[in-house]
């Protein structure tokens, strides 16, 4: 099992600003490059989860950017499902009863909507504790589905067995 841990670093808004003009060099002229770095700075200022992205994808080790469709299914921990919903024991009791979960307690999840790359909650996904998601044919009957709201780092690629 790899498990990644998460670290927090601080950066000043010169910090960024120094990032974004040796990230975006321009050839129009040295103003005109300041101009530029100015304006993606302060847009990037304005969105803490634009400013998130900007820095994975700099400083990753080339990992893609990975942005989910409707329908996908996707894994989901369900530590992070289980914050705020209602009956969060007795649903992680089924899951269990039902074989749902994995050795990680992950919960596959479909997409069933993207509303945008810098939104805190990036996706709206539904899951059940009912049937099996990994089967090819997947249908949710809507009484027995639950409705969550997922940050971008929430969501992680399913590898169907098939």
């Amino acid at each position: 099992m790899d498990i990644k841990k998460k670290v927090s670093v601080t950066f000043t808004q010169d910090d960024l600003f120094d990032v974004v003009q040796e990230t975006f060099p321009t050839t129009i002229g040295s103003s005109q490059d300041e101009q530029f770095a100015k304006l993606i700075t302060e847009l990037l200022l304005d969105n803490s989860e634009a400013c998130n992205i900007f820095f994975k994808i700099k400083f990753s080790s080339g990992q893609p950017l990975t942005i989910y469709k409707e329908n996908d299914v996707v894994k989901v921990e369900w530590k992070r499902l289980s914050v705020g919903l209602d009956n969060a024991d007795a649903i992680y009791k089924q899951l269990q009863e039902n074989n749902l979960l994995s050795e990680n307690d992950e919960v596959d999840c479909i997409i069933t909507k993207f509303r945008g790359l810098i939104q805190f909650f990036s996706y709206s996904a539904k899951f059940t504790a009912d049937l099996n998601p990994a089967v090819k044919n997947l249908k949710f009957q809507k009484k027995h589905y639950y409705d969550v709201s997922l940050r971008s780092e929430d969501v992680k690629s399913l590898e169907l067995p098939f």
